[in-house]
């Protein structure tokens, strides 16, 4: 019974919740590709309006480079996205693992 309670958190095994996580973790991956391709296409829209070889105001260069350290800040690994996955994964590693003792 004991090695029973070990195995089981929500219906699952360690080697379930390791799979699990790493399908939240590609999930989350997809979305920020995503989200990058949404902004590069924004991006390119805008600077569509220029004609080939025309300078590109600096406000909208600017502009330009404000969203793309936005995105860079949201989605990299100590960003919001990624952070509240890591806790996620960490408090279902530990109740696992504290109903094992």
């Amino acid at each position: 019974m004991y090695y029973f309670s070990f195995l089981n958190l929500y219906g699952m095994i360690p080697r379930q919740l390791e799979q699990k996580h790493l399908k939240e973790r590609i999930s989350l991956e997809r979305a920020k590709e995503k989200a990058w391709k949404q902004l590069r296409e924004k991006q390119a829209a805008v600077l569509s309006i220029f004609e080939q070889g025309e300078k590109i105001p600096a406000s909208i260069q600017q502009r330009i480079q404000n969203e793309i350290e936005k995105f860079k800040k949201e989605w990299s690994e100590e960003g919001p996205h990624f952070s509240a996955l890591v806790k996620k994964q960490k408090r279902e590693r530990e109740k696992l693992f504290q109903k094992n003792k």
